[in-house]
């Protein structure tokens, strides 16, 4: 069979524009764009990516822009990310077997995250974050992984589970770590003075710390 090339344009609007073009061959196969939907573009993007990684000779992954961030990677408790200036990953694996998506909350203001399952804190992966972020270009995916192990010495099937949620960040900057971890308040989560009643209602602190669920 004949191949045919295979381009993605995805344009991701964080702080600025940034548009990233894949090429790739595969058989009998055209995509003519993948830029509805930012989820589903990002997974093809990180798939391409590991395809690449793993050394299959097919692909061809190119970036127009790339923006790394210092340091790129890191790992705090449970949590393992990696960082760009304009987007944080972290993932993070769970306990609990069986799992679906209705199972797992996550809620996202600018400057807290927070997962839940089955109406329960995760605590390794709930707290203030240590940048800001915009939750409206924010997603989260469970990620699951066959593999083996042994149970009274008979190897069985195993479905390791994470959860990852991808962060957007809101400036064009690297963040030291993920946590926000000094003794005062998130900044994003101050609240101003207001001296007259129309200051008071033109804070917006509500809208800056108010959860929402992604």
């Amino acid at each position: 069979c004949a191949c045919a090339r295979v381009c993605v344009c995805v344009c991701v609007c964080v702080c600025a524009c940034v548009r990233v073009r894949v090429c790739v061959c595969v058989c009998r196969v055209r995509v003519l764009g993948v830029s509805r939907d930012l989820r589903d573009a990002m997974t093809v993007l990180e798939t391409l990516e590991a395809l690449k990684d793993s050394g299959y000779s097919g692909l061809k992954v190119q970036s127009l822009r790339q923006f790394p961030a210092e340091p790129a990677i890191g790992r705090e408790g449970l949590v393992q990310w990696h960082q760009s200036m304009g987007r944080f990953s972290l993932a993070c694996p769970l306990d609990e077997g069986r799992l679906t998506e209705a199972d797992i909350s996550v809620q996202l203001s600018s400057c807290q995250l927070q997962v839940l399952v089955k109406d329960k804190p995760v605590a390794a992966m709930s707290g203030y974050l240590f940048g800001t972020v915009l939750p409206r270009l924010c997603w989260w995916r469970l990620h699951r992984e066959t593999t083996k192990r042994r149970t009274r010495g008979v190897d069985e099937d195993w479905e390791r589970l994470s959860v990852v949620v991808e962060l957007a960040k809101a400036k064009h900057e690297s963040w030291e770590r993920l946590w926000y971890s000094k003794e005062m308040k998130h900044p994003s989560a101050r609240s101003g003075y207001a001296w007259t009643p129309a200051m008071e209602a033109a804070q917006d602190t509500v809208e800056r710390t108010q959860l929402v669920e992604l």
